[in-house]
């Protein structure tokens, strides 16, 4: 079966001079905290996700060295995951958007990520080019994980009693029920929700469901409980 891909492309015009090289770029761990996303465990590359909810915002630094002159630059930013095939130019399109601020040394930027946007694994590149020349690509080694967000009211996930989504959702460990001839009877469980992502993104990777799908919670839902 031939997979095609799932290309979101924002654009970035950097008018100011930035180099051609890219040194590192910088997730900034301290705002998964932000997302609910912080207590999900690197995978088994060693390497931290980039783990961010629909319908809110992640930001980064990309650094570049001082090595180019003044120049119009433009810097792509891309997110690939292997479904169907989708253009977005940013800022503006389809509820995606970005915000930046650009230096001599980085670019500053956050995006805003729709609360309908398609769930599950992407990879990043990050692209300098000067006019039609591709200067500088870089493969950001994390992967950037995006998930349902039911604090969002945006989302159709949406829960408004927050201390059950902090049971549901964030707790290690807790009881199942079941029921023994007469009665019901808890038995401590431990959920293990941040170890279990790995195990949800490789079902949600094996099903028939194209990339826009993934955006559906019910179609989601329905896939993966036939797996």
């Amino acid at each position: 079966m031939v997979q095609v891909k799932l290309v979101i492309i924002i654009y970035l015009y950097i008018m100011s001079g930035v180099s051609s090289i890219i040194t590192s770029i910088d997730f900034q761990p301290v705002q998964f905290r932000e997302q609910m996303t912080d207590q999900f465990y690197a995978d088994g590359s060693g390497l931290s996700n980039i783990i961010v909810r629909r319908g809110n915002k992640f930001r980064f630094t990309v650094q570049m060295n001082e090595r180019l002159a003044s120049m119009n630059i433009e810097v792509q930013l891309t997110f690939i995951t292997n479904k169907d095939k989708m253009l977005i130019s940013l800022p503006g399109s389809q509820g995606w958007n970005i915000k930046q601020t650009v230096t001599d040394e980085a670019i500053f930027a956050i995006i805003s990520i729709p609360a309908f946007s398609p769930v599950g694994k992407w990879s990043v590149k990050i692209v300098l080019k000067n006019n039609v020349t591709t200067m500088e690509s870089f493969d950001v080694p994390n992967d950037l994980i995006i998930l349902f967000n039911p604090w969002s009211k945006a989302d159709d996930v949406y829960f408004p009693v927050k201390n059950k989504l902090n049971e549901y959702l964030l707790s290690e460990n807790g009881f199942i029920y079941q029921y023994d001839w007469n009665e019901y009877v808890s038995i401590p469980w431990i959920f293990g929700q941040p170890i279990v992502l790995t195990a949800v993104l490789y079902a949600l990777q094996g099903v028939e469901l194209a990339a826009a799908d993934r955006g559906d919670i019910v179609k989601v839902s329905r896939k993966l409980t036939a797996v």
